[in-house]
Order: C-alpha cells, then structure tokens, then sequence
C-alpha cells in the first residue's frame, strides 16, 4: 500500500478505538434496558425552550472547515445567534464522541455532520431541514457540473459531489492514472462503511482497503484502463486531509494505482494545504473534493490549474442533527428558535 507520511500515533488510535467500542456498547445495552438512564423525554418536561433544551450549543468540529463556515451563516440567516445560540469548535472526533457520549445517556445534542459519515451506523439521527438551504443546494451543484464537469452534469444531486481533483495537465503527465479516476466511483453507502470500520470498529485501513479490493475485483477491473494508456510518471502523490472518510479511500485507489503500475505515497495535511501543493506540483491527487460549496473558498481563483478527474461519490449530505430519541417537534433549523 501508499506509504503515508504521518506520526505514529497507534497508541492514541488504540485508546480511542477502546473509547468509542465502549460507549458503542453502553448505547447497545441501553437500547435493551430502558431504565439504565433517564429517558430524554423525562429531561425535556422542565425545558422552557429549544435552546435550553442543547444549552444553546451547537457541537462543531474544526474551525473554518466547510460545514462550519455554513453553520456560521445559518446561525446568521436562522437568527440563531441573536437567540443566543454559539457553535462550539472541535474536531471530527470529538464531535463524534460528544454524540456518543450523550447517546449513551440519552441527553439531547445538535451536532455538524455529513453523510458520509460513520455515525449514521451507530445510532438514528434525525436530519434537521434546511429551507434557505444554506447546507444543500443541489441547483447550484448542477450549475457547477455544467461549468466544470460536464460529462457529470446529469447526475443525480442533493448537495455536495466528491470529487477526484488533479492539475490540469495530469491527463497527459500520467493518462492511465487519469483514466482510472475518470471511472472510478462509489456509492455513499460504501464510504459510510468504509469509515464505520476505520473509526467505530478500529480497523487497519490498509486491511479493509485490501478486502475491499478483493471482494470488488469485477467492478475494479471496469475501472483499470487498457494498455494503450501509458503510465506517464511512475510515482504519484494522494493528498490526505484528516478525515476517515477518505483514509480508506486513499488507501483503496492507491492499491489499484500500484496494480496499474504506479509507486504511490501518501502526504497527510490539511485540505487547504493538499490544494496549494496540488497548484505546486507537490501532491498529484486529491480524491476529497467537497464541491461546490464545501471547498469553493479553496477551488475558486485556481480553475485555470485545477480539474476535475472524476467524481467519486455524488450523494452527499450537510447540516444539523439531532438523535432521534430528541423533541419530535425539533425537524427543521428553524424550529431551534423556539
């Protein structure tokens, strides 16, 4: 597999593996045994608002990533701040500990979350609406499809797509790589089990990568190019931001790369700095590109650079949500004035 460049951080991996399979099981045993903790609705009989109910707190997650920028305008257009509401910072993990954490006692949370996203295998979460659709707007997305991407322009959207973004010229610095990407896609489905198993279950990457591969030889091989592609450049580089969603991922393309032919590394950074070394030549993949809404601060101005390969998912989803088990009453963004 893609050598990765990163710390070795297996101890804190291997508490937090033990972390999240404990809460998982305390959810489990709860959902058997009703009494082990106060009901929810119990807890809802002396709230006198929405916001008292979650502590006027939204649980967020890395501080100018894409769904918090959003959630800032929607605390704005939704006049949630003026109601008192703030948006705690944090990170992908913490978020899903936070959730987990008040699942197992099944106190109310609002939480920033997306789909694909392993938490939607671990318990039943009620997706806010969002009338000024300030998260999901699939017009826009199609207006970004006929502009960038065409040949994908007809696809079936409700937000944002996940692109395989490269430079421009990389169809000609490496035609049998860009052939792959052009074909290569997957359902949301998958890469929502993909990150169960990395993230809840503490899987190896490369592991579920490599079975991946296996149990999907027939797709795959759809996607591998005939040999009148020439490899181009042997060695390639995948950008890596920090989300489960798309460690997997990396590890699944760079294992049918290698089949191809190539040598591939993995660079892990931040997404903003994955696309300023894709602009210099640095990292020649990026197979996480939320677009157009998500990273549209980071593809703007670098269209002249950049394009898109591929799309490698088209359903995604963005927003609020709560678990399932909180205030029936709560099904929209705007209800959370009340």
């Amino acid at each position: 597999m893609g050598k990765l460049y990163r710390k070795n951080d297996g101890m804190n991996k291997m508490n937090k593996k033990f972390f999240l399979i404990g809460l998982i099981t305390i959810i489990f045993l709860c959902s058997m045994f009703s009494g082990c903790v106060q009901n929810s609705n119990e807890k809802e009989a002396n709230i006198k608002s929405k916001g008292d109910l979650f502590s006027y707190t939204i649980t967020g997650i890395d501080p100018g990533s894409g769904i918090m920028k959003n959630t800032e305008t929607a605390m704005d257009e939704y006049k949630l701040k003026q109601a008192g509401w703030i948006l705690q910072t944090g990170s992908s993990d913490s978020m899903t500990e936070s959730l987990l954490e008040n699942v197992s006692r099944k106190d109310p949370i609002i939480i920033t979350i997306w789909s694909p996203h392993a938490v939607f295998g671990v318990t039943d979460l009620r997706k806010l609406n969002d009338p000024k659709q300030i998260y999901n707007n699939p017009n826009q997305t199609r207006t970004f499809l006929e502009q960038f991407a065409p040949e994908w322009k007809d696809i079936d959207v409700a937000s944002d797509i996940i692109a395989s973004i490269v430079l421009k010229n990389f169809s000609q610095t490496a035609p049998a790589a860009y052939a792959f990407l052009h074909g290569f896609n997957i359902s949301d489905t998958t890469q929502s089990d993909w990150i169960y198993s990395y993230s809840i279950e503490g899987k190896d990457p490369v592991t579920i990568a490599e079975k991946w591969v296996e149990n999907n030889s027939e797709q795959i091989n759809k996607w591998i190019p005939d040999t009148s592609y020439p490899l181009g450049k042997p060695s390639l580089i995948l950008g890596q931001p920090p989300w489960p969603g798309v460690t997997v991922k990396n590890q699944v393309v760079s294992n049918i790369l290698q089949r191809i032919g190539y040598t591939v590394s993995i660079k892990e950074e931040s997404a903003g700095m994955i696309y300023n070394d894709l602009i210099n030549g640095n990292v020649d993949i990026m197979l996480a590109g939320w677009l157009p809404a998500t990273h549209g601060d980071y593809w703007e101005g670098n269209t002249d650079t950049l394009t898109i390969a591929g799309i490698n998912v088209y359903q995604t989803w963005l927003g609020l949500a709560v678990p399932e088990y909180v205030d029936n009453s709560i099904l929209s963004i705007e209800n959370l004035k009340d």
